[in-house]
């Protein structure tokens, strides 16, 4: 069980100073206090709401109505939609950050899916294994998933605890998808504190205004957070080759990258940024991934 004065340091890993540094100690947790106000910059607590896949990354994470190699954990209603066999994997490093690292897998098969991701060092991780499902009928798709997540501080001790996600999309015609997802939303909690995770709550859609053009739009709104709006955009170049980009308001982000598909397989970048912390660069390889 982590001990109280450790749920305070959920945050510390999530942002490095101007020097590079990665904070670890109570003191330079003022520090960084300081620095995060002087910056505006929010804070929020473990587990919070990122984009998985250099697709998600490059689309402003304004993809929670498309089928996606990391449908699981955008949105388990499209699995639904999914069929085959699909792998992939996605890599990151925060800001350019080695100590703010983070890895996902997820594999699908048929309807059923399953994932794991990790997030931080060996002074702090967070990781996460969930599994789940859609069905679809009659133009509407549900899915739910079910993820136990650990948290380890080094010199705090450990946690874990566990969660629930659920989705449902509405193909509403060929060319537009809603959707509504909610995550954590058996609020689960960490720490002797018994503080909450927070829970996230986000519609979007995806509109195919041409056949080699998407436009996704998202609004979540993530605890006690004000509302996040994302934009994002993929334009099919050739039929093997796209390009993306996005922008997110809270906080404010910019993105953009491209797909490459040869045969079954499948290889996406994605590069974000962010003032004043910098640039994200993000990859996935995949193996058989439907996109729709």
């Amino acid at each position: 069980m982590i001990e109280e004065s450790g749920s305070e340091l959920f945050s510390l890993y999530r942002f490095k100073n101007d020097q590079g540094l990665t904070f670890t100690g109570v003191i330079q947790k003022i520090v960084c206090i300081g620095l995060f106000v002087s910056l505006g910059v929010t804070c929020y607590a473990a587990f919070e709401d990122v984009p998985v896949g250099a697709r998600a990354h490059a689309m402003g994470n304004a993809t929670s109505a498309l089928l996606d190699a990391f449908s699981l954990c955008t949105n388990p209603s499209t699995l639904g939609l999914h069929s085959g066999v699909s792998v992939a994997t996605f890599a990151t490093e925060l800001f350019g950050e080695p100590d703010l690292t983070f890895v996902c897998g997820e594999v699908n098969i048929g309807r059923f899916g399953a994932y794991a991701s990790s997030f931080g060092n060996k002074v702090y991780r967070e990781s996460i294994l969930g599994l789940g499902c859609g069905f679809y009928v009659h133009g509407m798709s549900f899915g739910v998933s079910a993820k136990g997540m650990a948290l380890s501080i080094m010199g705090y001790g450990s946690d874990a605890t566990f969660g629930l996600d659920a989705g449902v999309l509405g193909v509403v015609d060929e060319r537009l998808t809603i959707s509504a997802t909610g995550k954590n939303i058996n609020l689960p909690a960490l720490g002797s504190s018994g503080e909450e995770l927070s829970t996230v709550i986000k519609v979007g859609s995806a509109m195919f205004l041409a056949d080699r053009f998407v436009l996704c739009i998202d609004v979540s709104k993530e605890g006690r957070a004000g509302l996040n709006l994302s934009l994002g955009q993929e334009l099919v170049i050739y039929p093997h080759f796209s390009v993306r980009s996005g922008l997110s308001t809270d906080p404010s982000i910019f993105s953009a990258g491209f797909g490459l598909i040869l045969a079954r397989l499948s290889v996406d970048y994605s590069v974000t940024m962010h003032h004043p912390l910098g640039l994200t660069h993000g990859l996935t390889l995949g193996y058989g991934i439907d996109r729709r």
